[in-house]
């Protein structure tokens, strides 16, 4: 038998009475209200407590329904909480928007016990209503139009007139209703699932997880789901994270400590030498470059460090750093320590090379051990890779070496490859033979092997088309690459053949590697520069946009459980908002995904079944990060140092 009080007789208490008295296996255990007179003129059984104080009731395992004044809402609602009750409280649910955030907040693990009473859900037209338009029987519904009437009720209630008490006019005492009904008929909600091999769309879907893992995804009206804590996605997409595959996961220190874009590195003048870089530069560093990389949208990132920061490899102190903050922030995170036989800096406005097998060597073992500590965390969303930093700057030998590690540790190979016009020539002098031809003599094009960036492949020229031969060779050997478009749309060119790659099977992913490290204003720029290396409106088609950063990346790092809502994956996922006037009237939540939004659209991400950000907020960060720069500026700012390369 469930127990029922109502708290509060007035017009809308006393309907919730005469319903609750229809229902089978379900008896009044209390009733409560301020005015004596509406107690004593209701007819109840004599077992009924009557009450004009509702703190003395005593009731803890049932249903409460609360019909009081707006500005009493939440505390009376909160007391019966606290006692173990469900609640039912009469619409709205609080006094004003800050006082049901403060509600929701104090109550987040039992909002399943929390129920506001609006009743047009449930009539039956209504419901009828709302399946025609999820079966899309009426077609799509864009607009709508209301008109809304104060009450006609003779005397209102003194304390509906009174602001203090009622908390506003019409829109929150009857026209709430209504558009809380708009609300529920045009749920903006859409979830991109994974049916098939492809992506789709669950309009009105829900997503269940538990742990870290996805068990079930799909249309919204699974019943055995129905109490469980929930997120209410609203006018959002949820997404399957994005996968950033190449982005600088420190600060990009040459942008802050130089004026001018130089990119160029003096003999003898390196940053990594002429300044004592300690742990917590390396800590802070990675806090805020991780930050940018969450709000971004990414919850899986492949890690690079700025070239700022290199001789011949990487400092290992600064990769545990990223390590450790990666773990304590909760981003899904594959890293390695970049070595190079070969170190590049100018003279004269002319690149040079400094060659030092020893050094290289020692990079290799670094990296090896880094990686072998790596996989002894065994942690399921730090991973680890080879990373010999660019085609051009090692050493035929060292890639070989690297490729035997590789195949003893099962890790992926990553390098920079055919990125500039001088990098080209550069592996003609050292080697006679070009990019990609190299790479196939070294034994290197398989599925292991990810290529950063990959526009000079063939040609060194910049609008040649790479060609059809070398296409074949990247499919049949299994080749991923990694594009980034904004940094290089910067310099005026970019990947010329993006489309070609998609049309013909070549596994991509994408990149920001330069700030910002916003994914989805990435995704815009790969579909525009592919359309207009074309000439084609048809190319950069945005489903195949988002693939190249969803299941395409989840491909590259060899992990079939990203990249894609489905049962079984990760519970790494995304909530974007699409509220925003510029998002536009949604007709494809994957076409305005990749087209109108950017990092500010990011509401909530979602890492392994962890919230690590709501609301736009990351949940474990609290650094100040404009703070942060201008101590970068102030100490590190040094005259002798001219520090100058992008990764």
């Amino acid at each position: 038998m469930c127990k029922v009080s109502i708290i509060g007789l007035g017009q809308a208490g006393l309907r919730h009475l005469h319903a609750v008295k229809q229902l089978k296996n379900t008896e009044i255990y209390a009733v409560a209200d301020a005015e004596t007179s509406n107690i004593e003129n209701i007819e109840l059984d004599d077992h009924v407590k009557r009450s004009i104080d509702y703190q003395s009731i005593d009731q803890t395992d049932g249903l409460v329904i609360v019909a009081l004044p707006h500005s009493m809402l939440m505390e009376c609602s909160t007391h019966f909480l606290k006692l173990g009750n469900h609640v039912l409280i009469e619409k709205p649910m609080c006094f004003n928007l800050k006082e049901a955030l403060d509600f929701e907040k104090r109550n987040k693990r039992i909002l399943h016990r929390i129920s506001v009473s609006y009743v047009h859900r449930f009539r039956r037209e209504i419901i009828k209503l709302q399946e025609w338009l999820n079966d899309k029987q009426l077609g799509k519904l864009i607009s709508t139009n209301s008109e809304i009437y104060t009450l006609k009720r003779n005397p209102l209630p003194r304390w509906l007139l009174d602001h203090k008490t009622s908390g506003g006019g019409v829109l929150i005492y009857s026209a709430i209703h209504t558009i809380d009904m708009l609300q529920w008929l045009i749920n903006g909600k859409y979830v991109i699932g994974f049916e098939n091999n492809k992506h789709c769309i669950y309009n009105n879907g829900c997503v269940v997880y538990e742990g870290n893992k996805i068990i079930y995804a799909g249309p919204n009206n699974k019943e055995e789901y129905s109490k469980l804590d929930t997120i209410n996605g609203g006018n959002k997409i949820l997404s399957p994270g994005l996968i950033n595959l190449h982005c600088v996961s420190n600060i990009d220190i040459q942008n802050l400590l130089m004026k001018e874009n130089i990119f160029k590195i003096q003999k003898d003048k390196y940053f990594w030498k002429n300044n004592n870089l300690s742990s917590d530069f390396f800590k802070i560093s990675a806090k805020y470059s991780l930050a940018n990389i969450l709000k971004g949208g990414a919850t899986t990132f492949c890690s690079v460090t700025s070239m700022a920061m290199k001789g011949y490899q990487d400092q290992i102190e600064q990769n545990w750093e990223l390590v450790n903050e990666t773990k304590k922030i909760g981003l899904r995170g594959y890293f390695a320590n970049n070595y190079q036989d070969y170190y590049a800096y100018y003279k004269q406005n002319k690149k040079n090379y400094l060659y030092n097998e020893k050094e290289g060597q020692k990079g290799l073992k670094n990296a090896v051990d880094f990686s072998e500590s790596i996989n002894k965390l065994k942690d399921n969303k730090i991973k680890t890779f080879l990373f010999p930093y660019a085609l051009e700057n090692c050493s035929d030998n060292l890639l070989k070496q690297t490729k035997e590690f590789a195949n003893d540790l099962g890790l992926t190979i990553r390098m920079h490859a055919a990125q500039y016009k001088e990098d080209f020539k550069r592996n003609l002098i050292l080697t006679n033979k070009k990019p990609l031809k190299r790479l196939n003599t070294l034994g290197l094009l398989d599925e292991q092997l990810l290529i950063i960036h990959a526009i000079y492949l063939s040609s060194g020229k910049i609008d040649a088309r790479i060609h059809k031969s070398d296409v074949r060779i990247l499919k049949e050997r299994n080749v991923n690459i990694g594009h980034c478009p904004k940094v290089y749309l910067r310099r005026g060119y970019g990947l010329n053949s993006l489309q070609k790659l998609i049309s013909h099977n070549v596994n991509v992913g994408i990149g920001t590697d330069a700030y910002p490290q916003d994914m989805l204003n990435e995704l815009t720029c790969a579909s525009y520069l592919t359309k207009l290396r074309d000439k084609s409106g048809k190319s950069g088609n945005p489903r195949d946009i988002f693939n190249t950063a969803t299941i395409g990346g989840a491909k590259a790092l060899g992990c079939k459980r990203i990249g894609k809502i489905e049962k079984g994956s990760y519970a790494d996922m995304i909530l974007i908002d699409i509220s925003k006037l510029e998002s536009g009237i949604i007709d494809d939540p994957i076409i305005t995904l990749v087209m109108n939004c950017n990092s500010s659209n990011i509401d909530t991400v979602i890492v392994n079944g962890k919230i690590i950000m709501q609301n736009k907020k990351i949940r474990i960060v609290r650094t100040k990060f404009e703070f942060i720069i201008e101590n970068f500026r102030k100490t590190f700012k040094n005259g002798n140092s001219r520090v100058c390369m992008i990764s």
